[in-house]
């Protein structure tokens, strides 16, 4: 219970950090990371619904969402890191050059 609340309160810090970002910085890298980071929470919340609703259905359809989900839920995590590491190579050398 303790570890699902401090994953769900970094999910949130990360979308506001996000959305800063992309207020001060709106480009292709920001974008990409905030998609990311709201589609994590989205995926989140799905991961929930869809495993109680296989619950209902059997060990079968259980093991079928586990996969569907494990696929899923990498998604996310890559649209962020390609964010993240454009913005690393394209945002941030800019910003050292001009300061």
């Amino acid at each position: 219970m303790v570890g699902g609340a401090i994953a769900t309160l970094t999910q949130f810090t990360l979308l506001v950090f996000c959305i800063v970002l992309i207020l001060k910085h709106k480009n292709t890298a920001t974008i990409l990371m905030l998609t990311g980071s709201v589609l994590h929470i989205i995926f989140s919340i799905l991961n929930i619904v869809w495993t109680a609703v296989a619950a209902r259905n059997g060990a079968d359809a259980i093991v079928d969402s586990v996969y569907v989900l494990n696929v899923l839920k990498n998604i996310p995590y890559l649209l962020f890191t390609i964010g993240f590491g454009l913005f690393v190579i394209r945002d941030i050398p800019k910003q050292l050059k001009n300061s």
